[in-house]
């Protein structure tokens, strides 16, 4: 159905897609709107269809894709939204950019590649801290302690978790301050280098944030300020958005000192049942995080050159994966087999935090 609805309208132009067997989805209509005025007409009934989802995600709220209409998109126009009725009631929002001159639909049956991601790394909070912690690795544990414990001969620590439209504000200014502390500031990598990405996180900690779907964590030594962790909450998770220290403190663990305030304010929460890193997040390892697998689809139209492209991916693809299995063979007579294959994906984690 996504695919008759993706190929059913012309662009341009808000019209209603009649199913190809009305017997069947006879009270199922599908219409295509575009860009800012498309999102301001579908922003109610998009709204309330969030709010009915008890499983709902940050990136399926309408304030997320007007903040990325707003802020991030090259053209707004570009971006068009299909979406699906039954009963005069919206059950379905489908976000799509258009990329490039061509359309899909103008050519034959067009090639889709697959490709499995690392993963996506998560932890359940629905059990103890201590639990939690038990689970944890070895060394994990040890860093830990012994990072609360320099930490304390340099001081008193301090932990808050905000959530308040008002406090959000301040909240977001220290975390922009603690991300630009280090190499990120110096080599222009961080939100506070990036006017846009600074007006798309400000939008969104005020929209989310007055629905109460926005957090920020400040670990505070002293006076000062650490170490922050920006969180969206949805559907009963944590997302982790983006996590931050102060460099100079570094032999701290900073960021591993305010993770265990954060693991430990989530498992006290009844209305928390899992805490989802998004990406797969190497530093995070030693929390002993589950993985959940992410798959990415690439469509390429069936023209010559998207053929071309097509067939390129796939000899890359089948290639790395060969490359990788030969590797492995070779390397499994050592018995560092393991370290070796490990260290690189450590050393080269540009976010790496911990």
């Amino acid at each position: 159905m996504i695919q008759n609805a993706a190929s059913g309208f012309a662009l341009g132009k808000d019209e209603a897609i009649k199913p190809e067997t009305p017997e069947v989805n006879s009270r199922w209509t599908f219409q295509c709107v575009r860009g800012k005025e498309g999102l301001k007409s579908l922003e109610e009934s998009w709204q309330s269809l969030a709010d009915s989802d008890p499983q709902l995600a940050f990136y399926q709220c309408p304030a997320w894709a007007h903040a990325y209409l707003e802020h991030l998109a090259p053209q707004s126009e570009e971006i068009i939204f299909i979406t699906g009725w039954r009963n005069q009631n919206l059950r379905l929002v489908l976000p799509l950019e258009c990329v490039g001159s061509e359309l899909l639909d103008r050519f034959p049956e067009p090639l889709a590649l697959q490709r499995n991601l690392e993963g996506s790394a998560w932890l359940p909070c629905d059990r103890s801290y201590a639990d939690l912690l038990k689970g944890a690795s070895a060394n994990h544990r040890s860093n830990l302690v012994r990072g609360q414990k320099r930490a304390a001969k340099l001081g008193s620590m301090r932990y808050d978790s905000f959530s308040q439209p008002d406090q959000l504000k301040t909240a977001m200014l220290h975390f922009l301050s603690i991300e630009a502390s280090g190499w990120k500031g110096a080599q222009g990598g961080a939100v506070a280098c990036k006017p846009e990405l600074v007006a798309f996180y400000s939008t969104l900690c005020a929209s989310l944030g007055s629905q109460g779907r926005c957090e920020i964590d400040l670990l505070w030594l002293e006076s000062d300020p650490i170490a922050s962790i920006f969180w969206f909450r949805t559907g009963g998770v944590l997302h982790l958005q983006k996590i931050a220290y102060l460099e100079k403190l570094s032999e701290l663990g900073p960021g591993r000192l305010i993770m265990a305030e954060a693991l430990q304010r989530a498992c006290a929460d009844s209305a928390l049942r899992r805490i989802n890193f998004i990406t797969r997040c190497p530093w995070a390892d030693g929390w002993r995080t589950e993985i959940a697998p992410v798959r990415d689809w690439t469509i390429y139209p069936n023209t010559w050159i998207g053929r071309v492209v097509f067939t390129l991916e796939r000899v890359k693809i089948s290639f790395k994966q060969r490359l990788r299995s030969l590797l492995k063979k070779r390397l499994a007579d050592y018995l560092c087999y393991e370290a070796l294959w490990e260290l690189p994906a450590d050393l080269f984690q540009a976010g790496s935090m911990l």
